[in-house]
């Protein structure tokens, strides 16, 4: 038994060695476009990116409401369908803010720093960029102008949705 696991593991070690097709592979390209292309910068800051290889790295930014994902809502596609209630416009955009939007809110100083990949659980598939978490829902405009947020309960996290583009408020 000794032997076996040892041939086992000499046989590995070699294998893996070559050029098999079974061989292990660490992917250290992303399909994705660069995630910072959809960076809607206000002015000339420079936020922290730390690259980890392949799709994965972490993006720190401060907990505001400035700190948000943008995604288009569509009526008949996708997996968060646009709500009948929606503001008509030709945008139909949907948000995952860090903080619910108010105007103490906006106001109010950047809070605690917060690595956005992993709290709004975006991710790259088939070569475009998703979020898929909601911290405070999903925030639109109603018909009346007035901003509604859905799914505060966490009911959308797993359903993706098309990044348009991100805001990062700085750290202070």
């Amino acid at each position: 038994m000794k032997y076996f696991l040892l041939l086992s593991i000499i046989f590995f070690v070699l294998y893996q060695s070559g050029n098999g097709c079974m061989k292990f592979k660490l992917d250290t390209t992303c399909e994705c476009p660069d995630i910072l292309k959809h960076y809607d910068k206000i002015k000339e800051e420079t936020i922290p990116v730390i690259k980890k290889g392949g799709c994965k790295m972490s993006i720190t930014c401060a907990t505001h409401t400035n700190t948000n994902f943008l995604f288009p809502l569509y009526t008949n596609r996708g997996e968060i369908l646009r709500p009948d209630d929606m503001m008509e416009n030709s945008a139909y955009v949907g948000a995952a803010d860090a903080v619910q939007f108010s105007d103490e809110a906006y106001e109010a100083p950047p809070g605690p720093p917060i690595d956005i990949i992993s709290y709004f659980g975006v991710l790259c598939d088939g070569g475009v960029w998703y979020v898929s978490k909601y911290p405070t829902g999903i925030g639109y405009n109603m018909k009346n102008l007035t901003l509604k947020y859905i799914g505060t309960n966490g009911e959308f996290d797993g359903k993706k949705a098309r990044i348009a583009r991100f805001s990062c408020k700085p750290l202070a």
